[in-house]
């Protein structure tokens, strides 16, 4: 998954609770020549491919095929115009306020973010009970600039997420 690792502090793969169809229709915003299609978008839905014996294939819409910039992906597959998109929690605040505080300076490491993301995931589910997660993945660590100590706010998160990093 380093391939990820400089998209974003939370970016999230989604899926339609609908997607039946044979042909999945995949939204991504970045263009097609980013790195991120040809190392992590055409294998994941190669490896889609070949798991299904070519029953289900997925069709990448690069670069905002189906809609400019990233904002809007999510609410693409909730309304059924892709039923794969990559999102941005960060791009979408209002709808995953929980998700977004794990992008809170000192909340993830670098070393195992991702990891400990993907073990806490039941403190985050509920913003997600309109599509199905395919995926997580972070890029922290993210930085807050401080003279003297972290703002209370901060500290206080250790206790929603009790992570090594939270003090």
């Amino acid at each position: 998954m380093r391939a990820f690792s400089k998209i974003a502090p939370v970016a999230l793969l989604l899926i339609s609770t609908s997607a039946l169809s044979a042909e999945l229709k995949f939204a991504n915003y970045v263009a097609p020549t980013h790195p991120n299609v040809s190392r992590a978008f055409e294998p994941f839905a190669k490896a889609v491919e070949q798991g299904t014996a070519g029953e289900v294939k997925i069709k990448l819409y690069n670069g905002g095929e189906l809609g400019a910039g990233p904002v809007k992906h999510y609410s693409r597959v909730v309304d059924g115009v892709a039923e794969l998109a990559v999102s941005l929690s960060g791009y979408t605040a209002t709808q995953f306020p929980l998700t977004l505080t794990a992008e809170l300076p000192g909340v993830l490491t670098e070393k195992d973010g991702t990891e400990t993301l993907l073990a806490h995931l039941d403190r985050v589910s509920k913003e997600y009970r309109r599509v199905k997660l395919v995926g997580m993945w972070s890029s922290a660590d993210n930085v807050l600039f401080a003279r003297s100590k972290p703002p209370a706010s901060v500290r206080r998160l250790s206790s929603f997420w009790p992570w090594p990093g939270v003090s």
